[in-house]
């Protein structure tokens, strides 16, 4: 690998790593008499059983540029003689071609990448083979005008894992996925507040519960056929005693406790089930305004209005918002969270909305987005930049992709909330800077042009501002480099 000397650089400098294609004649530095690498600009070089290209080569091998075959066009790096591997944009051809952007490796993407199909289709995640391998967030249009979506784990192209799939028409489902469907335990959600938590199997349900929330104002319980997913009203007992006859809460007599006469000690008594009722606009001090489903006086389903906000969901925990559902926040475009809640703060996977069409979906803890997870920022231009990798209290923290509605992207490293650490900044049209950064801006590394303006060069950068130059020296195996270009051997 060709580096700098980094003792011929300024002491308030680092050096710069200046990359070579692995295998060229022009690393082999056994020789005592070592050749210089032939760096040249080409247009339309047609090379044999791989395309024609036009960009920088390094001994007649491509580098950097676009490759061109019947079937597709490339623009980025090479880094493996005649082969796709590198990072760029590979397109197929066609009027509404499918397209991939990331990191390649022989002709397939490999760790984080996006990928546009025909019709619409769009994922963007971690990449393994060509094929979506771990986390990623997918998005399939409807017919209609809008979108499914989902945003969880993938093996081989199928999702498969834990996940959340949100459907166009306002259904969403949250858990086991598996055979690329809803399969396994999870809680089905329809519009309302309708929900199912159980066992699924190609998408139907198989065994669980069936709640209603506010749709016809029931509260019910429901038995699924775990072979054909018919299901029918439930009667019999919970797993708490609670006995339902056909979907409902039995209130008054719960059962009998044998003994002497009722009063006496030993003696008979009756106690009452739980009682449940359908209220409206009920007031509770210090919580709110409850429209929906109690049990025994607290909410269980309905909507709960408040100064602050609006709740519509499940509560689990007596006056909390403990529960599965949407809050709402006041205002003429109001912040909304969706998800399952503990006292009032999302856990697990969930939805955001802020004021200006910030949007979040992914991990939560305690309110704060931990974990995986795609958040997108609007410009104000119609574009918009996004971020998918992980996070830790709600900050920008570990391995990422963000892209920026301007055509650069960045995939690596992130601290603090922002670009920090190892990793490589891409422009559009093929330049990029691989290496070390500091709060967004290159600290080392190598910049390597693209296309632009046909120039392939070597920076080198300064440690505290960031500010960089075009290189004139030599690299440590004896290539001699003048404003950021190799000297042709003579």
């Amino acid at each position: 690998m060709m580096t700098l000397k980094k003792g011929l650089l300024p002491l308030a400098l680092v050096a710069c790593s200046a990359f070579c294609t692995v295998g060229f004649a022009a690393c082999d530095t056994g020789k005592e008499e070592e050749k210089q690498p032939v760096v040249e600009q080409v247009t339309d070089k047609v090379f044999e059983n791989f395309g024609t290209f036009t960009g920088t080569t390094v001994d007649g091998i491509p580098s950097e540029g676009t490759l061109a075959t019947a079937e597709y066009t490339y623009t980025g790096t090479f880094t493996d003689g005649y082969k796709i591997t590198g990072t760029g944009t590979l397109t197929y051809s066609g009027e509404d071609a499918d397209w991939f952007k990331g990191t390649f490796v022989n002709g397939q993407l490999e760790g984080f990448g996006q990928c546009y199909y025909k019709g619409g289709f769009i994922g963007i995640g971690e990449w393994s083979a060509g094929k979506i391998d771990g986390t990623a967030y997918f998005i399939w249009p409807q017919a209609d005008g809008s979108c499914d979506w989902y945003l969880g784990d993938w093996v081989g192209q199928q999702r498969s894992g834990q996940g959340r799939y949100q459907f166009g028409n306002g259904c969403w489902y949250v858990g086991e996925f598996a055979n690329d469907w809803i399969n396994g335990e999870g809680v089905f959600h329809w519009p309302g507040g309708n929900y199912f938590d159980g066992t699924f199997a190609g998408g139907n349900p198989v065994k669980g519960t069936y709640g209603f929330g506010q749709m016809d104002g029931v509260n019910g319980y429901i038995w699924v056929d775990a072979e054909t997913g018919a299901w029918s009203w439930y009667t019999g007992e919970l797993e708490d005693g609670t006995k339902v006859e056909n979907g409902q809460v039995v209130t008054g007599e719960a059962g009998d406790v044998t003994g002497g006469e009722t009063g006496e000690e030993g003696g008979t008594e009756e106690p009452t089930g739980p009682v449940v009722e359908q209220v409206t606009d009920k007031v509770y001090e210090n919580f709110g305004t409850f429209t929906g489903t109690t049990v025994d006086g607290l909410p269980t389903e309905g909507t709960l209005v408040t100064d602050e906000y609006t709740y519509t969901g499940t509560f689990t925990d007596g006056c909390k918002i403990t529960g599965t559902g949407r809050k709402t926040f006041k205002g003429e475009d109001p912040n909304w969270f969706e998800g399952t809640f503990i006292n009032g703060e999302l856990e697990g996977y969930g939805q955001v909305y802020y004021t200006g069409g910030f949007v979040g979906i992914g991990q939560f803890s305690a309110g704060k987005l931990n974990g995986t997870a795609y958040f997108v920022w609007p410009q104000g231009n119609g574009a918009y930049d996004w971020y998918l990798g992980e996070w830790v209290g709600q900050v920008r923290s570990g391995q990422g992709h963000y892209q920026f509605n301007n055509g650069c992207w960045y995939v690596g490293e992130f601290a603090n909330d922002w670009i920090n650490g190892k990793g490589v900044f891409h422009w559009p049209g093929g330049n990029f800077f691989d290496g070390m950064f500091a709060n967004g801006a290159p600290v080392n590394g190598t910049y390597g042009f693209g296309q632009m303006e046909g120039v392939q060069g070597y920076i080198w950068v300064d440690a505290e501002t960031g500010a960089w130059s075009w290189y004139t020296g030599e690299l440590e195996d004896g290539t001699k480099v003048e404003n950021g270009q190799i000297v042709a051997a003579e």
